[in-house]
């Protein structure tokens, strides 16, 4: 079965110091310093890393995006609360500050594709 990709739409970065090595696809924050950190487990997030060079990190603030989950429950299609699981992907909760809209859910890989 063929499938639509949503890559790209309503697509924004920003630019971010750093102090950390990020990977892309690495759910992140902004520590008291304005420093963009790896998100630590159970936070809100602000955004995933595109790309770093030196000490700058691209991280992406809006539109789609796909990263794998963990915990006990898994993801349901339409809106479901997200935080990071602190090992680069995110988590199902209850008590998230935001709903994120869920158009993928993949069970075997445990991946989740969602609109930031």
């Amino acid at each position: 079965m063929s499938r639509i990709s949503f890559n790209g739409f309503n697509t924004n970065v920003m630019t971010i110091s750093t102090k950390e090595t990020l990977a892309q696809h690495t759910p992140v924050t902004v520590d008291n310093d304005s420093l963009c950190i790896a998100a630590p487990a159970d936070a809100d997030f602000i955004g995933v890393v595109v790309a770093q060079r030196g000490n700058i990190v691209t991280v992406q603030t809006d539109g789609y995006v796909e990263l794998p989950y963990t915990g006990e429950d898994d993801p349901t299609m339409g809106y479901c609360g997200l935080v990071s699981d602190g090992e680069g992907g995110v988590k199902v909760t209850t008590g998230a500050a935001k709903q994120y809209k869920l158009l993928r859910v993949d069970d075997n890989a445990e991946t989740v594709g969602f609109i930031l």
